[in-house]
């Protein structure tokens, strides 16, 4: 018995370092992966480096007292030189367009009534379809999109049956819904200033919680508070009593998803090419540092498991062009 007890230790302890093994592999893998990806992305610095330097050594190669001005060695001197000015010249070009380009992200919509409101939350709303199919997938009945998609169950405060949308386009269910969810956010968030993703934000915590929910919430008094950069701190799903919900993991994870893209850690136009439900392949102690209610973590391995997981993504669902 007692050599039958020291051999399952025996087996238990190869099982456990195997598995550590097995998990520093796993994670050492991920980095390189990592690196890879981001020397990837640097492709165009890396060619103009080495062009300099392939110029730098053709000039140290050239004697210039004996050589003539026509030569072939100079001329191909200035086609590399002119190769990596050009090359510069892109680089600053392309940082000019990154630095626009986040101007344009950070550029906030003040919630109202009006009608530029309307016409600013329709565009975003298209944001809200596609990011809520990310998170909640997409079934199609035939070439009809399931409505619940788009939290189309309720309409005016009436209950929405199958045959009262019949004949209508997609295109048209889904303006009436965001007519509805925009005059709850206008309503409630007036004067407000929120960035195009942050309204996007908004509105899906909004539809998570339903209407009586997201009226009582936390977040929404944080927001009408003016405590909008950590407003994200009070996610939460209440009832219609203002009574916070116990959140099981879908929820915590669907929740970790609205904080980041709260933060700017994830962007909405993204989320259209990301294989929907990826989030849910990542654990809640990866997401959070001791549980729902500590700090929320975000890293580079986060991002690439929720990019390349396998499935469709939302583009694909939605057959959007």
């Amino acid at each position: 018995m007692l050599r039958l007890l020291i051999l399952i230790a025996i087996l238990a302890a190869i099982i456990f370092i195997g598995y550590l093994l097995v998990k520093g592999v796993v994670a050492l893998g991920s980095l390189v992966w990592n690196g890879l990806c981001w020397l990837a992305g640097q492709w165009l610095w890396f060619l103009c480096v080495a062009l300099l330097i392939l110029l730098f050594w053709s000039l140290s190669k050239v004697n210039w007292r004996k050589d003539k001005t026509g030569s072939v060695g100079k001329y191909i001197i200035w086609i590399l030189a002119l190769i990596a000015a050009i090359l510069c010249l892109l680089l600053c070009v392309r940082s000019c367009n990154d630095e626009e380009s986040i101007t344009e992200k950070a550029a906030t919509v003040k919630v109202t009534n009006s009608e530029s409101f309307a016409h600013q939350f329709d565009e975003a709303f298209d944001y809200v379809v596609t990011t809520r199919a990310y998170l909640d997938g997409v079934q199609n009945a035939g070439d009809k999109i399931n409505r619940a998609l788009v939290g189309l169950k309720y309409v005016d405060g009436q209950p929405v049956s199958p045959d009262d949308f019949s004949g209508k386009t997609y295109d048209e269910a889904k303006a009436i819904i965001a007519r509805d969810w925009r005059t709850l956010v206008g309503t409630h968030l007036e004067g407000v200033e929120l960035s195009r993703q942050q309204l996007v934000t908004v509105t899906l915590f909004a539809m998570r919680n339903g209407k009586y929910g997201f009226e009582q919430s936390d977040f929404l008094k944080a927001l009408q508070e003016g405590r909008i950069a950590d407003a994200d701190e009070e996610m939460a799903l209440h009832k219609a009593s203002g009574e916070k919900r116990e959140l099981r993991t879908e929820a915590q994870q669907y929740l970790w998803v609205l904080k980041n893209l709260w933060r700017g850690n994830l962007t909405m136009e993204e989320l259209v090419d990301f294989p929907m439900f990826s989030y849910k392949t990542i654990s809640l102690d990866e997401m959070y540092d001791g549980g729902y209610e500590g700090e929320l973590l975000w890293n580079d391995e986060l991002y690439h498991k929720l990019k390349n997981h396998s499935g469709k993504t939302p583009r694909e669902a939605l057959d959007l062009n």
